[in-house]
């Protein structure tokens, strides 16, 4: 029988219990920024809390080193995860360290690139984000705006860029939302079903007379790598332009992540939501949500 002196089983034992609060640690943010039932604003607070470790100095100093490949790898992919959740201390620090160290290990992967690339412009880093793009091949061909207009008093809410024809140049603006009734469309440049919707909705008179009056389209930060397409959107669809939020936490009660869904709010306040667009007959779900903020739709023309 194979006998271990009680040291180094103790040691084996507290490795590999080390290991299991790792892995469950980062599975359970995981499953936070993941969640559907969260809004972008409670993912922020738990997300926050659970991270702290994996952004302190001293895990990144001394521990990082220790990890194996796949921890390594599932570490970054985490943290990537996670970064659209965290405004006040957002993780592109450990994120950048954790790249550095795939990229002396030779692991990192031309998606790992795309991902670190995301986070700079997520984090409003842009200088970074142009400094990065040089030195790696990033897929897609992505594009960093040339001018950024960050002029507005620090009281606004409601945050969101608005990109330009050409996409290169955004600019900061305040979209009111705590007055009457208003609608949140969530859209995303690549995401099929907000392109359908966006079409049922200006193929409507009245859908379309509605939502111009009172709704915006707001894309999650993380689309800001998408300029392109962005700026290909605003230019077929002028009346139903797209805007980049600033930070999820100007948006509270809403997942920016999942597009598209109608937030239809009173006086800032979340009443109703419709969800996805799984066919043009969900044009009669929106009416129903107009007519819960009070907004009664116009006669429609005689055919």
């Amino acid at each position: 029988m194979l006998k271990i002196a009680w040291p180094c089983f103790l040691l084996f034992a507290l490795a590999g219990c080390a290991r299991q609060r790792f892995e469950s640690r980062l599975e359970r943010m995981r499953a936070i920024a993941g969640s559907y039932e969260l809004s972008d604003f409670e993912k922020s607070r738990e997300l926050l809390r659970d991270s702290e470790i994996f952004r302190a100095d001293e895990f990144l100093s001394t521990r990082l080193s220790r990890l194996n490949d796949a921890q390594l790898k599932k570490l970054f992919g985490t943290l990537g995860h996670i970064a659209l959740y965290i405004e006040d201390s957002p993780p592109v620090y450990p994120m950048e360290q954790v790249f550095n160290e795939m990229t002396i290990r030779k692991i990192e992967s031309p998606s790992d690139a795309e991902d670190m690339f995301k986070q700079y412009l997520v984090a409003h880093l842009f200088d970074k984000a142009r400094e990065f793009m040089r030195a790696h091949a990033i897929p897609g061909s992505p594009a960093v705006p040339e001018t950024v207009k960050m002029a507005l008093p620090s009281s606004a809410t409601s945050r969101a860029f608005s990109v330009s024809d050409d996409a290169k140049t955004i600019e900061l603006e305040s979209l009111p939302m705590d007055k009457g009734p208003r609608v949140v469309m969530t859209v995303g440049p690549l995401c099929n079903p907000s392109g359908r919707a966006n079409a049922a909705i200006e193929a409507d008179p009245v859908l379309k007379q509605l939502m111009g009056n009172y709704a915006v389209r707001i894309a999650e930060p993380g689309e800001m790598q998408y300029l392109h397409k962005i700026s290909e959107w605003n230019r077929a669809h002028p009346g139903s332009k797209m805007h980049v939020a600033y930070r999820p936490g100007d948006w509270p009660e809403m997942n920016l992540g999942e597009t598209p869904i109608f937030y239809f709010l009173e006086n800032g306040k979340v009443t109703h939501t419709v969800t996805g667009w799984p066919s043009d007959e969900q044009k009669h779900e929106l009416m129903k949500g107009f007519a819960v903020i009070g907004v009664t739709a116009p006669k429609r023309s005689a055919p």
